[in-house]
């Protein structure tokens, strides 16, 4: 059984969800969560989530640097307002990927002018929001988000391979934790203080691969063990377990979640939330499945391994934008159609649904057919939704972009 306090959540990103977030990625109008936001939550009911997670974006509170957009705050504080009518616990990311663009003309996450600004950001959103937050999370899965902007070219500032700004920047996001930490116990000393870290279980095996993803893995045990000391608790974000990444194969281990809370239980000894597990795919059954095997893998490491396990929060609360692979995969407990925006409750939110009301995921029997479909899933597979964005436009935007870093 899960304890009485354990923390049922699902999650959503503002750039990823919200729509028209005029940040340093391309605009995209996604999934108008931040039109039908009312609407939307009132699935949390329907679910019987206890807890949520979105993020704060930086750049739609200060689009201009020294400017704070007055009506960012205020829809902000509506959404909080709507929120507090189904009583859940709420975890709000500070940095979740994207940023303002006017941070690069100072060199961006290496910079210590922008790393300054980031803590003034904090201290606004911890003094103006603080009151409704449970839990901030200050980075989501930082070395992710380097990796990308400093060795693979996908984020901004789309620098290829370049370690050496990898690595000052993932310093000075050290840093930034670290500082945030002690402004928002100052502002909000009622609220939890952690950051959100991407894990897996093993490495993989292409050989080609295998040196820079275990460089990888070792930055982020650096960032994990740097941040573990200024954190009331370790958010980890946990998908498969990695096999050959190469040839685009993956292997899904439901007990790779749970070795992965025990392994940084057990080094650092804070309270563990699973922040994101989630199965991208509109099978809703092999969707459902997955939920109930990995949320019994976390119950299990709960009462035998004897950790402390605060929430399990799956990914995502509505299908919605999945960074380099578009709207392709279908995260979505709530499925969204993308031409008509039309919101309908999948099996899997119903299965966890039960989980919920019960307690525990043990009794609740897997859809038929999926347990052996689970074990030899190879590829995530991805939905038949169509990008509603041109695909020309879209490219377009992005050349442009990349543009202003070169």
């Amino acid at each position: 059984m899960f304890p009485d306090d354990f923390i049922f959540g699902s999650n959503l990103s503002d750039y990823q969800h919200f729509g028209g977030s005029e940040c340093d990625m391309p605009l995209i109008y996604s999934v108008k969560h931040k039109e039908y936001f009312k609407e939307d939550l009132q699935y949390i009911d329907v679910i019987g989530l206890t807890g949520f997670r979105f993020n704060i974006e930086w750049a739609r509170i200060e689009p201009h640097e020294n400017f704070i957009d007055k009506a960012a705050v205020k829809f902000y504080h509506a959404y909080f307002d709507e929120l507090k009518k189904y009583n859940v616990k709420t975890i709000v990311t500070l940095h979740h990927f994207t940023n303002p663009e006017w941070i690069h003309k100072y060199g961006g996450m290496e910079s210590s002018h922008v790393r300054d600004k980031f803590l003034a950001y904090v201290d606004f959103v911890s003094k103006e929001f603080g009151r409704n937050i449970d839990y901030f999370a200050v980075f989501n899965e930082p070395v992710f988000y380097l990796y990308n902007a400093y060795i693979a070219a996908k984020f901004p500032p789309f620098h290829r391979c370049d370690a050496v700004g990898m690595l000052r920047a993932l310093k000075n996001v050290s840093g930034m934790h670290s500082d945030s930490y002690s402004i928002i116990k100052s502002n909000s000393a009622g609220s939890q203080v952690g950051s959100v870290n991407a894990v897996s279980s093993n490495i993989d095996a292409n050989i080609v691969l295998r040196p820079i993803q275990s460089a990888a893995m070792l930055a982020n045990r650096i960032f994990i063990d740097s941040s573990a000391k200024r954190s009331d608790f370790i958010g980890i974000n946990y998908y498969v377990s990695l096999k050959n990444m190469f040839s685009g194969n993956y292997k899904i281990n439901p007990d790779g979640l749970s070795d992965a809370a025990v392994r940084i239980y057990s080094r650092h000894g804070k309270p563990v939330i699973i922040t994101e597990n989630g199965m991208p795919t509109t099978d809703a059954n092999l969707k459902s499945a997955y939920l109930i095997k990995h949320l019994r893998s976390v119950e299990n490491a709960i009462e035998n391994k004897h950790i402390v396990i605060k929430g399990y929060f799956y990914w995502s609360f509505l299908h919605g934008y999945e960074w380099f692979n578009d709207y392709r995969p279908n995260f979505g407990l709530i499925n969204v159609h993308l031409g008509t925006m039309e919101r309908q409750a999948t099996k899997a939110a119903f299965a966890f649904s039960k989980v919920i009301k019960e307690k525990t995921a043990r009794s609740i029997a897997l859809p038929s057919n999926t347990e052996s479909s689970l074990s030899e899933f190879k590829r995530w597979p991805f939905s038949k939704n169509i990008n509603p964005l041109n695909p020309k436009m879209h490219k377009e935007t992005d050349a442009k972009l990349k543009t202003k870093f070169k």
